[in-house]
């Protein structure tokens, strides 16, 4: 049975991540939207799944009175237990120095806390709460509504452009290169440009290419 990877369009994306950081005039509410924020940005950034998402610690994310410039996913966060390094995007990185400004030193020394913690509770965010606040989020920025995991897919599908396979593999986590393979089936854009460079070569011209928008690819489902 066919099912569509739904992922976000660029513009989309900026939407919902400016959703994410809503400013209510408040300092608990600065908090929360920053939070809101870094949440989104691992997920579309660094392609994190949202149980390994509430799993991470503080210092998976900082340390050294710096945010670090690559995301270890220890095994024992990782879906598939198996570690992993994610390069942290320039907007990532800047997203983490707000959470240690204004949420985590607030919170105390210990670098074991959770990253994404309850507030004043020492326990993490559940699943079911990421995923209340990315379809408020989709509500707000007027966006159909969407999965925490969409924004995977959203990194997959755009880092499947610029990179090979295996290291897709290698930055999703996938035990299985079968799982990684959903992400390299044509879309819209690919289609457009294989067309384009068709007439370019017979008609000897030389025509740009088309800026990439994500879209929604049709494939069947794997383990992701």
């Amino acid at each position: 049975m066919k099912k569509s990877i739904k992922t976000l369009t660029e513009a989309e994306a900026d939407l919902l991540l400016a959703a994410l950081l809503t400013k209510v005039p408040t300092s608990a509410g600065r908090r929360r939207g920053i939070r809101n924020r870094t949440i989104g940005l691992l997920m579309l950034d660094a392609g994190l799944r949202v149980g390994e998402v509430v799993k991470l610690q503080r210092s998976d994310l900082w340390a050294f009175d710096h945010a670090h410039s690559t995301i270890v996913v220890r095994p024992m966060v990782a879906k598939t237990n198996v570690e992993r390094a994610i390069p942290v995007t320039e907007r990532l990185r800047l997203s983490i120095n707000n959470m240690q400004r204004y949420i985590w030193s607030e919170e105390g020394s210990s670098a074991n806390n959770f990253a994404f913690r309850i507030p004043n509770r020492s326990v993490p965010m559940s699943i079911r709460q990421v995923q209340k606040i990315i379809m408020h989020a989709c509500i707000l920025a007027n966006i159909p509504l969407r999965s925490p995991h969409c924004l995977r897919h959203t990194f997959a599908t755009r880092i499947m452009k610029q990179a090979n396979i295996r290291v897709v593999q290698q930055l999703l986590g996938h035990s299985s290169l079968t799982s990684t393979q959903i992400y390299t089936h044509p879309d819209e854009e690919d289609r457009t440009n294989a067309i384009m460079k068709m007439e370019n070569s017979t008609n000897g011209k030389a025509k740009p290419g088309l800026k990439y928008a994500q879209g929604a690819v049709e494939t069947s489902l794997g383990d992701d």
